[in-house]
């Protein structure tokens, strides 16, 4: 009975430091922490193998919309006091439940369109997220 209960203590806690084992990634870096705004992605649904592709180029494309895109105002003029880092949530599945169209994926932050019954509202567990962000 002690090595069963042993062995699900063990196979609990590896799984806990699989959902906290998030790696960050600085995207842009214009100085200490202290005296600039830190910007935080936080992406769902992403596997191992799109994290480094897909994800980062969605970051990416956030970014330049941001600083160079419809935003002309004032965040361009501002760019310099900017940080930005990206934490690396890996989902077994990619993409994000669907529930009127009964679709299910196995991701991270269990992201979810169709929130409020609205097609394009996604919802994430924050819960979640501020897991993946403490341990990253």
């Amino acid at each position: 009975m002690k090595s069963t209960a042993a062995a699900l203590l063990l196979v609990l806690t590896i799984l806990i430091l699989h959902v906290h084992a998030q790696t960050v990634t600085t995207v842009v870096n214009n100085g200490p922490s202290t005296n600039r705004i830190d910007l935080i992605f936080v992406g769902d649904g992403y596997t191992a193998g799109q994290i480094e592709t897909d994800y980062a180029g969605h970051v990416q494309e956030e970014l330049d919309y941001l600083f160079n895109g419809a935003f002309r105002n004032p965040f361009p003029r501002y760019e310099n006091f900017f940080n930005a880092h990206r934490v690396n949530v890996i989902s077994n599945e990619s993409g994000a439940d669907q529930p009127p169209l009964n679709i299910f994926r196995d991701t991270a932050l269990d992201a979810t369109y169709w929130t409020g019954n609205i097609e394009r509202c996604l919802y994430l567990d924050t819960g979640k997220a501020n897991q993946a962000v403490g341990a990253a």
